[in-house]
């Protein structure tokens, strides 16, 4: 939003005596202006209104049609019709101001020079650049006539041309007219004054576009310094320099300090301007971007509405920014799949946006080429055609057809017109968009070789081979030259590059191109892990499982790949869980070492910014990685484990730790790429080792679909199905057997799961001799193989263990003794969504029953740590809220055994089909149903969560909602818990991330800190839950046995005393 700030008003003296009443007149006139000014600074415009008809009366009664201060008075009106998103109006007033000028003070006169510099500005708010730099120009010789160059005015003007020039790209200018400014504003109001750190912020925004981060920041620092002593730091103008660097770190990534940058703006805003105030507005709409970036969606939204609703209660409806806010929910609705909501927010943003600055506004095509993307999200590439047409020919009839905008317009309709096969059309759109590359940046720009790979990709898909091969080659010289060869870019050319050959049956040379591209990727990916979000990380680390697809798919013939690919497997496999939130984690131990982490995550921003420049415009980028080295090093001696979580192992690493009879296996699940023929898409296999193998072996097991027919499309919870499933030797025909002959003379198997086979206890496995695999090996669940490289925690402060159960979910007690039903211990009752499915159907409404069973168990278990020695507290009832869980280890050890007993909850992703088949069906749906973050989707029932599940909302503001997601655990510290058992439905499922496994409440507890957990895959009974338990506990405490081993002898146990799986396999241990 503009800011325009209002200097001093004077009124000329005229060459005519004036009499008293005229004289009165004139200082009354001049103290409504004032008066004007000071409402319209402080956005008051209907306050300001009547103080300018007043004016306009008075001076028309006393001096007549044709005086200076109605010239005044339509350039007030102006602004505030520009601030009222009127533009037209705004524009009609501010040319009556100038045409009262002219024939009151001339045209060489400062108020003529100001109107024309106000119309500059509102003509780059309507994206008429153009004209915009037409009235600047005409400004500037005005005001050096009058008063030279050192008039801060013209220092004002040439800010005004910095800005204009930075929107339209061409930096050099822009940086120029800012340095200039500046030094005028030096020269004539000091260092220390507003007027200098208004244009000291340009140059920091000038900074921040171009992604000198360093310089930014210590620019806004200085402009709040100054602000600090000129305006205070409760003022408006404070808070927008807040603001901005709120929004710097916020593009660093560095959320930590961002937040209650833009939360203390949003509160002066507040304070000062009040609520509906369009600067508090924006404070919501920033503060709505960044719970979005953090996946926080139950926490953007209402944000992001707000900040709608303020700017069309004050600006009205048709207001820009309203259209602003229109295309960030737009987007924001894409992001979590409701591409319905998506379309229309997007559909109204260009009504918004057409009516308040015209269809050639770039917003206005910002938004349309919104659209466009939710269209081909959904490939609908059809109905994005006229989109980028549109765009394109506006680009070309605004900036003309020499212009870079207008380039990569032509670059998005080529690529969407070979997305609908329709090469013919694409090919000449290509070469004019090559043409313009050519003319304006040159032919050795990345850019330009992004073009290149672009019309490379399209001759492939002609299985025009030798064109696109040539282009890829000459794209492939580009970068390595000017990005160099460790960039992302150069990674996915080779990577396309290396297709380009498969498909022509040339594996020999793709094969090294693929190991060069995956060794460039782990680089990058460290390196990411410095800087970027985890929500950013996430999305990231997905560009990169094409590499591995690829050479997962080439291992059966090529065997000598299966080191790499165990290589891979152990770098990627919970690499966001191992060598980022861990360290993470870990550096909260003390203020010292997470002041060194955010320093090094700052650096690791300021590189990426450098990385991402052609090479001969990077700077000081040595001098950062020599700092950066040096912080590394820093962490590693002041934060516990650091090294080893960031550490890469080997495949050797892995099998030195093998002992004699052990094996380690590693399962992935990857999309299978043929030049020779199609598959049925996403296959399995696993990588074998053994102390003795010279190299890892790679097995292909089967096709994911095979595997989905036996599950059944997720039904395989229910009780019948699940004996079914286990009785019979299908599992083990298509998981197991391939691997059968390999395993001779092994008894322990350390392994790691992948994909769908996350949902399956492999012990209960069948065998052909009508035992399980349990009876024939040891098998030990890790999150990954690496974990027997990397040392794991061995002891644990105290013999403290806290305990979840008998939690009354209703916030009411006579809401449950009124429903005696929920009280009665019967063995057939189940935790978790079963529930809902079986309950009466009032019940649907979205209630959680009681638990009886959990009471008992976690008074049993109490009585049996307690023997054993430990401490076990018990927390029941009402007494088990949020609030409370989220206490445990602030302050503190965690403690060594967490119990909770208590209903579980998982919600498949909301962009999928299943989303339908879950069982709550009203149209008020909560957060953690919807959310695109699947560890938000994920999570335990505590006290009192009824309310909010049926209500989407807590019971009143500032309260926990009982429902504590997975994301909020992974916050905790629970490093000092060896054990977490989480005696609940379904703990067990998440949203399964390919390789890197499963987003829920198992990856949460890990993140924490806790090394052993045991979690359920389905519906466990509650009679048998409490009964698996109590065998456990008694095996690890009074048997002394290990948790490995204790775990495994209940399950055996209970297996002899129940014939069906679904009473005894539903559990499993990982750790």
């Amino acid at each position: 939003m503009k800011t325009f700030t209002f200097l001093l008003l004077w009124v000329p003296a005229f060459c005519f005596s004036q009499n008293t009443n005229t004289d009165e007149v004139q200082k009354q006139l001049d103290s409504l202006l004032e008066q004007s000014a000071k409402l319209i600074t402080k956005k008051k415009l209907d306050e300001a209104k009547p103080v300018l008809q007043t004016a306009e009366d008075q001076c028309r009664t006393t001096f007549g049609d044709t005086h200076v201060v109605l010239g005044k008075i339509e350039y007030y009106r102006g602004l505030i019709s520009e601030y009222e998103g009127q533009p037209d109006n705004a524009e009609e007033s501010y040319l009556e101001s100038l045409k009262i000028y002219e024939q009151t003070i001339g045209k060489n006169s400062l108020d003529y020079a100001k109107t024309l510099n106000s119309l500059g500005v509102l003509k780059i708010s309507q994206g008429k650049y153009d004209e915009s730099e037409r009235y600047y120009l005409a400004a500037l010789p005005i005001v050096e006539a009058a008063s030279g160059k050192e008039n801060p005015y013209y220092g004002k003007i040439l800010n005004n041309l910095g800005n204009l020039y930075r929107k339209t790209g061409n930096y050099t200018k822009a940086k120029n007219y800012y340095l200039e400014a500046l030094e005028i504003k030096r020269a004539a109001v000091g260092e220390d004054h507003f007027d200098f750190a208004i244009v000291l912020e340009s140059l920091a925004n000038f900074y921040l576009e171009t992604s000198d981060f360093q310089q930014a920041e210590k620019l806004y620092r200085q402009t709040l310094g100054i602000k600090a002593k000129t305006v205070g730091k409760e003022d408006e103008n404070y808070a927008k320099s807040l603001n901005n660097l709120g929004i710097l770190y916020v593009k660093m990534a560095n959320f930590e300090e961002a937040l209650p940058l833009l939360e203390e703006a949003t509160a002066i805003w507040e304070r000062t301007l009040g609520a509906d105030h369009p600067n508090c507005a924006m404070g919501y709409c920033n503060l709505g971007l960044i719970y979005e970036e953090l996946g926080d969606y139950y926490q953007a939204e209402p944000l992001l509405l707000k900040a709608k609703e303020v700017w069309e209660k004050t600006l009205g409806k048709s207001h820009l920014n309203v259209g602003l806010m229109l295309t960030n929910l737009g987007s924001s609705y894409q992001k979590i799949g409701n591409i319905e909501k998506a379309e229309r927010s997007y559909l109204q943003a260009l009504e918004v946006k057409e009516k308040a600055v015209g269809t050639a506004h770039p917003d206005y095509l910002r938004a349309m080429s919104g659209l466009a993307s939710v269209y081909a999200s959904q490939g609908q590439y059809q109905r994005g055609e006229p989109l980028l047409l549109q765009i394109c020919e506006t680009w070309e009839k605004t900036m003309g057809n020499d212009n870079l905008d207008y380039a990569r317009s032509l670059n998005e309709l080529a690529s969407n017109y070979v997305a609908l096969g329709q090469y013919g059309k694409a090919q000449p759109i290509y070469i004019k968009a090559k043409s313009i590359e050519e003319t304006v940046l040159g032919e050795k720009h990345p850019t330009y070789a992004a073009l290149l790979q672009g019309m490379a990709n399209m001759y492939e898909q002609e299985k025009q081979y030798k064109e696109a091969e040539e282009l890829y080659l000459r794209a492939e010289s580009i970068l390595a030259e000017s990005l160099g060869t460790q960039h992302q870019s150069f990674a996915s050319l080779e990577n396309q590059l290396a297709h380009c050959y498969l498909m022509q049956g040339k594996a020999e040379q793709a094969v090294p191109l693929l190991l060069a591209a995956a060794q460039t990727e782990k680089l990058l990916l460290k390196k990411a892990s410095t800087h970027l979000s985890e929500s950013e990380l996430v999305n990231y680390i997905h560009t990169f499982d094409q590499t591995q697809d690829w050479i997962y798919s080439l291992c059966e013939d090529h065997p000598e790949l299966a080191e790499a690919s165990f290589d891979n497997t152990l770098y990627y496999k919970g690499f966001l869980m191992g060598a980022l939130v861990g360290i993470r984690r870990l550096s909260k131990d003390n203020p010292e070492s997470a002041k060194l982490f955010r320093q090094y995550r700052y650096l690791g921003r300021l590189l990426a910014a450098e990385y991402a420049k052609p090479i001969v415009e990077r700077e000081g980028v040595d001098s950062l990685e020599e700092e950066a080295n040096l912080l590394e090093k820093e962490l590693a001696r002041s934060v516990s484990q650091y090294g080893e979580a960031v550490r890469q192992v080997g495949w050797e690493d892995v099998r030195q730790k093998l002992g004699e009879g052990e094996a380690a296996l590693e399962f992935l699940a990857y999309d299978h790429f043929s030049a020779k023929a199609a598959t049925d898409g996403r296959l399995y296999a696993a990588l074998l080792l053994r102390p003795d193998s010279q190299q890892p072996l790679f097995v292909s097991l089967f096709e994911e679909n095979k595997l989905d027919a036996l599950l059944k499309n997720g039904q395989d919870g229910r009780p019948d199905f699940v004996n079914s499933l286990y009785a019979q030797n299908s599992l083990y025909d298509l998981i197991w057997k391939p691997l059968e002959q390999e395993l001779a003379g092994v008894k322990t198997i350390y392994f790691s799961t992948s994909g769908t086979l996350h949902r399956l206890n492999l012990n209960a496995l069948p065998t052909p001799d009508g035992n399980t695999l349990a009876d024939r090996y040891q098998l030990v669940r890790l999150n990954s193989t690496r974990q027997l490289a990397v040392p794991q925690k061995a002891s644990f402060e105290g013999q403290e263990a806290l305990l979840f159960g008998g939690i009354q979910f209703d916030l009411d007690t006579t809401s449950i003794i009124a429903r005696p039903d929920h009280f009665e211990m019967v063995a057939t009752a189940t935790r978790g969504a079963l529930d809902f499915d079986l309950a009466d159907p009032a019940d649907r409404s979205g209630q959680w029953s009681f638990l009886q069973w959990t009471a008992v168990e976690a008074s049993s278990l109490q009585f049996i740590l307690e023997e054993s020695g430990a401490t076990a507290s018990v927390i029941s009832g009402p007494a088990a809220t949020e609030e409370t869980f989220k206490k445990i280890g602030v302050g503190g050890s965690s403690p060594r055994v967490l119990h909770l007993a208590t209903h579980g909850f998982f919600f498949p992703d909301p962009q999928s089909e299943v989303r339908d088949q879950v069982g709550f069906g009203s149209g008020n749906e909560p957060v953690f149903k919807l959310s695109d973050n699947p560890m938000i989707r994920s999570g335990l029932v505590l006290a009192g969560g009824n309310y909010a599940w049926k209500n989407g909302k807590p019971f009143r503001p500032g309260m926990e909602d009982g429902i504590l997601t997975a994301y909020e655990i992974s916050q905790m510290d629970l490093s000092n818990t060896e054990l977490v058992v989480l005696s609940a439905c379904e703990t067990g499922l998440g949203d399964i991330q390919g390789n890197e496994g499963v987003y829920g409440l198992q990856r949460a507890f890990k993140i924490a800190g806790a090394k052993y957990l045991i979690m359920s895959l389905w519906q466990v009974p509650d009679f048998q839950t409490q009964e698996l338990m109590t065998a456990f506990y008694l095996n690890w405490l009074e048997e002394k046995m290990a948790v490995p081993d204790a775990f495994r002898a209940a399950q055996q146990a209970m297996r002899e005393k129940y014939k069906n799986p679904f009473l005894w396999a539903g559990f499993v241990l990982v750790e």
